[in-house]
C-alpha cells in the first residue's frame, strides 16, 4: 500500500471534514493517508479556530526568531520517514520543509506543495520573501494548487503544467446548507426580536477573522454611511481577531451594531439566513464558498488583498466586486442592489448553482486524483 503525509503547521476546523473525507477516497484506492498537524498556536488561540481529528499526529512545533523573522520547524514523526510521498504547505517561514525537498532529491520520496503559488497579500510582491518562494517553488515534484489562478501563477515560474493539480479550495458546506434549510419562519423571527431587529431590516453580515487586511475601519464607515442610505439596516458581525475591539467599541456607539463574536452551527447558519447580503470589504478567501452555499452575495473591492478563491466571483454575477476603494461607491452599490429585487435574486440563484461548483466533493475528487497520478508517475 503506497503511503502519503500531508503536514499542516495548524489544523483548522473547517479541515477536518475535508481531511475524513480525503483518507476514506484514498483508502478506496489502496493508499494510506496520514496527518501531521502543530500543536496550537498563538494565532489559533485568537482566532479561536483549531480544528481536531483522532487520527492525526500531533507534534510540538519549535518556533524561532531570527533577524525579525518567525520560522518554524515542524517534527517529522519517525513512523512516517519513508512514505512515498510528502504534501507540505509552501509556507517560507516552514524550514523542514526545505529538509524533506532535500531528501525528495536523493530520491528518498516524492515531495509536493499545497499553497497558493505566491503570496497574494504580500505588500512587497518582489521583494526576496517572494523570490525565495519562487525559487523553491520548482523544487518538488509536484504541485496541488488553491485555483486556477494558483495554477497559473506555478506555471509561470516554470513548473511543469502537466503535474499541476487544480483543486478549487473549498471546504465542507452541508453543515451550513442544513443548518440554513432547517431555521423556520418562526426561528428567523424569533432571532430578529432577540437582536432588536425589525421585520423589514435589511441585514449586512460580516463573518470572518477580524485583522487588518479585512479592512474593518473600512466595514464599519460603510455601515454608518449605509445606515443613513437605508434607515433599516443593520450590520451583524461574527468573528475574532487582533481587531474585533474596533467592532466592540462601535457596537457600543451605534445600537444597530451587532457584534456576536466567534459562532458556529446554528446560531451561524441563522445569521446567514437573516442576512441580505455579506459585507467584506478586505481580503476574502473561503468566505466566498459560504456566502455560494447561502446564497448571501459578497460585496468586496478587487484591489483587497484577497486569497486566490477571488477568482470565484463574478462581478455582478455572484457578487460585487467594486474596482474603487471609495466607501461611498461601497456604499452606494449597496443600496442601488438592495433598490432593485430582481438583481439581488438574480444573484442569489447564481451564488446557489457555483455552490455546486466548488464544492468540497469535488475538491477531495481532484486532491485524491492528484495524489494517485503523482505517487503512480503520471501526468
Amino acid at each position: 500500500m503506497k503511503h502519503v503525509v500531508i503536514f499542516q503547521r495548524r489544523l483548522v476546523h473547517y479541515r477536518v471534514e475535508f481531511f475524513n473525507r480525503l483518507k476514506r477516497s484514498l483508502e478506496k484506492n489502496h493508499v494510506r493517508l496520514d496527518l501531521v498537524v502543530g500543536e496550537l498556536s498563538t494565532e489559533s488561540i485568537l482566532k479561536r479556530d483549531d480544528g481536531n481529528l483522532g487520527w492525526a499526529y500531533r507534534v510540538k512545533n519549535r518556533e524561532f526568531n531570527i533577524l525579525g523573522r518567525e520560522l518554524v520547524w515542524q517534527r517529522i514523526p519517525y513512523a512516517l520517514r519513508n512514505c512515498d510521498l510528502a504534501i507540505v504547505a509552501q509556507e517560507n517561514k516552514i524550514i523542514s520543509n526545505y529538509f524533506l525537498q532535500v531528501m525528495a532529491s536523493f530520491g528518498r520520496r516524492k515531495i509536493a506543495f499545497w499553497g497558493h503559488g505566491k503570496n497574494f497579500q504580500s505588500v512587497e510582491p518582489d521583494g526576496l520573501a517572494e523570490k525565495w518562494k519562487k525559487f523553491w517553488l520548482r523544487r518538488v515534484d509536484w504541485w496541488f494548487a488553491y485555483t486556477e489562478m494558483s495554477k497559473r501563477t506555478v506555471v509561470a515560474a516554470g513548473f511543469d503544467a502537466t503535474k499541476v493539480t487544480v483543486l478549487n479550495n473549498s471546504l465542507d458546506g452541508r453543515g451550513l446548507s442544513s443548518e440554513i434549510n432547517d431555521i423556520s419562519k418562526e426561528n428567523l423571527s424569533a432571532y430578529f426580536e432577540i437582536n432588536g431587529l425589525s421585520k423589514n431590516a435589511i441585514i449586512g453580515l460580516y463573518c470572518g477573522s477580524l485583522y487588518a487586511e479585512k479592512k474593518v475601519d473600512f466595514l464599519i464607515e460603510a455601515a454608518v454611511k449605509l445606515r443613513q442610505s437605508l434607515p433599516s439596516f443593520h450590520l451583524l458581525v461574527l468573528g475574532a481577531g487582533p481587531e474585533q475591539s474596533k467592532v466592540i467599541d462601535a457596537a457600543a456607539k451605534y445600537p444597530w451594531i451587532h457584534y456576536k463574536g466567534m459562532q458556529k452551527g446554528r446560531e451561524k447558519a441563522v445569521a446567514f439566513k437573516a442576512a441580505s447580503f455579506l459585507m467584506n470589504p478586505g481580503a476574502v478567501g473561503l468566505s466566498v464558498v459560504e456566502s455560494f452555499i447561502a446564497a448571501r452575495p459578497i460585496v468586496t473591492i478587487a484591489s483587497a488583498a484577497h486569497g486566490p478563491e477571488i477568482e470565484y466571483l463574478v462581478n455582478g454575477q455572484n457578487a460585487l466586486v467594486l474596482p474603487s476603494e471609495s466607501v461611498d461607491v461601497y456604499v452606494n452599490e449597496i443600496v442601488r442592489l438592495m433598490n432593485s429585487q430582481d438583481d439581488l435574486e438574480r444573484i442569489r440563484r447564481r451564488c446557489s448553482a457555483d455552490a455546486d461548483v466548488y464544492s468540497l466533493d469535488s475538491m477531495v475528487e481532484r486532491f485524491s486524483r492528484g495524489i494517485l497520478a503523482s505517487i503512480n508517475g503520471k501526468s
